[in-house]
């Protein structure tokens, strides 16, 4: 303010009165971006070093300048700038009083925050001092919960860093293949499946649309070093193989972390048991039971999905359609001779057939024929009669 006070009058007192107005705009700019980068010069400072630090720094840089200041107004070539002189080293002298108790106050502020955090950390001393049983059983299953969790990174630690990992693939199948009988190449995968460890998981079967073709699927587990060679007799044992894929997932990655969480969770449970033991208050007992049911809990779904994955990756799945494709030569029933006489039964059926129609036409339609033919023979001699008398005429 003071500082503020004395630039207003150098300028009054040097600029000309009818520039004063834009130097008074520009001056007001100036200043105006001077304190935005100034708020946000002590706000960047502030979040990096503690505000006490910041505070200090501000008043011993405007001690600084108030000295910088008044060696300057003392100069003897800068006096003819300043008329009102002596109230100018006044204001100056004010300033530098009010810059030295702020840098003071900054100081005895830091040194009573400091006593207040001693004070703190002598009142959190005495409260923890005075707390319960229960409260210093429940830090412990914290810090049960904590050790777990810090086993579990170490052992997954561990296990990225393996030179030798035994990787877990998930292999699944998919042949379409083309067969001469149905019947006996589901028997031969069945048995194959049988003398390789594995079962059958799914079968279907389905009629074709043409006649004697039958169409099925099945879907059997292998186990996974026997994967490749089942997939060879298969396709070797059909007559044509018309679609064959393999595809692998693996799971490696997500077993070692399953593994990892399952020994953590198990650490856990055996401190919890032993507080369990050790606490005396029902209230502990009932807060580590809730505790020991949800690490339980997560041991369970951990564990099944380990059984999961390792049974995937032992038995892989094969998926097979089958399609039947019998062409087969005629056999002696249906030689020349048996054709042709095939052929003349049906041509004496298909006499027969007509004349018994033609037959049972006439007569189940007799009456109506009687009719027509009583209207038609009336209608004749009408024009025979006709006729005749035309010709006389």
């Amino acid at each position: 303010m003071f500082l503020n006070a004395g630039i207003m009058s150098f300028y009054q007192n040097n600029v000309p009165t009818e520039l004063m107005g834009r130097v008074t705009s520009i001056f007001q700019l100036l200043q105006s971006l001077f304190q935005i980068v100034f708020v946000l010069g002590v706000g960047v400072t502030a979040d990096i070093i503690p505000l006490r630090i910041t505070i200090m720094t501000l008043a011993f840089g405007m001690l600084v300048i108030a000295v910088v200041l008044v060696a300057f107004i003392f100069l003897p070539g800068k006096r003819k700038y300043f008329r009102e002189g002596l109230k100018m080293r006044k204001v100056l002298f004010i300033m530098i009083l009010i810059s030295i108790s702020i840098f003071t106050v900054a100081c005895s502020d830091e040194e009573d925050s400091e006593s207040a955090n001693d004070v703190t950390m002598e009142t959190e001393e005495f409260s923890a001092d005075d707390s319960s049983n229960s409260m210093t059983n429940m830090d412990e299953a914290d810090r049960a919960q904590q050790e777990g969790e810090e086993s579990q990174e170490e052992n997954s630690t561990q296990a990225e860093d393996g030179s030798q990992i035994d990787r877990k693939v998930i292999y699944t199948a998919n042949l379409r293949i083309e067969v001469q009988e149905y019947q006996q190449a589901v028997n031969d995968i069945q048995t194959e499946v049988a003398d390789r460890g594995g079962y059958i998981v799914d079968s279907t079967m389905q009629e074709g649309t043409d006649e004697d073709s039958t169409n099925g699927q099945i879907t059997a587990r292998i186990p996974q070093e026997q994967f490749q060679e089942f997939i060879q007799i298969v396709e070797d044992g059909s007559s044509k193989v018309v679609e064959s894929s393999v595809s692998g997932q693996d799971v490696t990655e997500e077993y070692i972390d399953l593994e990892s969480r399952l020994e953590s969770q198990q650490v856990v449970e055996e401190r919890l048991l032993s507080f369990m033991e050790e606490a005396e208050a029902t209230e502990d007992l009932l807060a580590i039971s809730d505790d020991l049911a949800n690490v339980q809990g997560e041991i369970e779904e951990i564990t099944g999905r380990m059984n999961y994955l390792e049974n995937r990756t032992d038995l892989a799945t094969v998926t097979i359609h089958i399609e039947e494709n019998n062409v087969s030569i005629a056999g002696d029933e249906l030689n020349t001779w048996e054709q042709t006489k095939q052929q003349f039964m049906k041509s004496i059926n298909a006499v027969i057939s007509f004349f018994s129609g033609l037959f049972v036409f006439f007569v189940g339609s007799l009456p109506v024929l009687v009719i027509l033919g009583i209207v038609g023979l009336g209608g004749f001699l009408i024009y025979r009669k006709i006729k005749k008398d035309r010709q006389e005429n």
